[in-house]
């Protein structure tokens, strides 16, 4: 089975087939496309681990798919390395703006290739564990807010709606025939908006448990 799977986007037949070849002899899984125009339907497909990409192609040249490349979220973070037969420093500046991880120039030999995909794919690996290590450590940390939200929820529940217990009692006990008509609207005022509240700690409460039911 595959290590890793790279994509190649080279026009030059016999130097991607020879290309081909070394990375398979060495149990990585490799697509080819022949330039940027066909690559990109490619990766939106079948993401690959690592990129190699020629410069001067037909049909968008190498610059213009690592732009296109680098726009797609998931491939934000995959190793991109150019290839080519020229390689000035205002190339690689020009290829490491862009977002390219690093430069080989052609011919390069067996070693030189696979020194530079492995330190590549080494790092990419080194920074994913590391992250999913930072996503770990939130999690826990947002589980653990999660509950003391949840405690300090329930527990300021019971402390408001004792009081508005003992205030829905009274209210229930005042002879409403004994009132005036202005002290009267004020005590239906108050048990209307004090049935309001209990329903919504009740509701808030439900809410809260339903959450952590979901998440147990």
């Amino acid at each position: 089975m595959s290590k890793f799977r790279i994509l190649i986007v080279e026009d030059e037949p016999n130097f991607a087939s020879s290309l081909t070849r070394i990375l398979q002899h060495d149990g990585f899984e490799v697509i080819h496309a022949f330039n940027g125009v066909d690559a990109l339907p490619i990766v939106k497909k079948n993401m690959p681990d690592l990129v190699m990409c020629d410069i001067n192609m037909p049909l968008g040249n190498g610059y213009q798919f690592c732009i296109e490349f680098r726009k797609i979220p998931a491939a934000k973070s995959i190793p991109f390395i150019f290839l080519t037969s020229y390689s000035t420093p205002d190339d690689v500046r020009n290829g490491m703006n862009l977002g390219a991880d690093d430069y080989l120039k052609k011919p390069c030999g067996r070693k030189e290739i696979l020194d530079a995909i492995n330190t590549r794919l080494k790092r990419k690996t080194e920074i994913e564990q590391e992250a999913n290590k930072l996503i770990d450590k939130y999690a826990v940390e947002i589980q653990k807010r999660d509950n003391t939200l949840g405690e300090i929820a329930h527990n300021q529940s019971h402390v408001v709606r004792a009081p508005l217990a003992a205030l829905m009692q009274v209210i229930s006990m005042i002879e409403l025939k004994d009132l005036n008509e202005n002290n009267l609207q004020l005590v239906r005022l108050l048990g209307g908006l004090a049935t309001q509240l209990d329903t919504v700690i009740r509701e808030n409460v439900y809410n809260i448990n339903t959450l952590e039911e979901q998440q147990a």
